[in-house]
């Protein structure tokens, strides 16, 4: 007796094969969108900004040549425009640091990368310490107890304002105690 072919199979996988050609007819221009708007982000940020000095510049050079009267009258103009402009001028506020927790009892802060360098400080676990974004190229393998770490040197700065080294693996973004160190 012939057994006749189920066509169920053949339709299952027509279902799938529909199913994901409409998933990529959605998904690539969503994802051409996106890539779009992060390109125009980047280009917006490499653009140097116009300073509230150069916009004063600008307009004390057009004020002076058009101003009537001497020389003293336009230095006079011009120290009123300065004037008006730097009240005018928006407040600019330095970018904020990152900070890092320090993830080891004990952690030398040293004045230069290196394990033979002077110690400056010694931090205390969970210290907060300003990064200088400053790293070292170079990785340095050094036993930490129980685990070896393989880590850059990161430049930081204390709350105190010290500057200084810190072997990589003794700091974190998060407040958290390095495992496999010895106490």
């Amino acid at each position: 007796m012939a057994e006749k072919k189920s066509i169920i199979p053949g339709f299952e996988v027509l279902i799938i094969i529909v199913f994901f050609a409409s998933f990529l007819i959605w998904a690539v221009p969503k994802c051409a969108a996106t890539q779009t708007e992060y390109e125009k982000k980047a280009k917006e940020k490499e653009k140097p900004e116009e300073t509230p000095t150069d916009k004063t510049i600008d307009s004390i050079a057009a004020n002076l040549i058009a101003a009537p009267g001497s020389i003293g009258e336009k230095i006079d103009s011009a120290k009123q425009i300065i004037k008006d402009k730097l009240k005018q001028a928006p407040t600019i506020v330095a970018p904020s640091r990152s900070i890092l927790y320090i993830t080891i009892d004990n952690l030398k802060l040293r004045t230069e990368p290196k394990l033979e360098a002077d110690v400056l400080a010694t931090l205390s676990l969970f210290d907060e310490v300003y990064f200088m974004n400053e790293v070292t190229e170079f990785k340095q393998e050094i036993s930490l107890g129980y685990e070896i770490a393989n880590e850059p040197w990161v430049k930081v700065q204390t709350k105190k304002g010290k500057d200084g080294w810190v072997y990589g693996a003794g700091v974190h973004y998060y407040k958290k105690k390095r495992s496999g160190v010895m106490d």
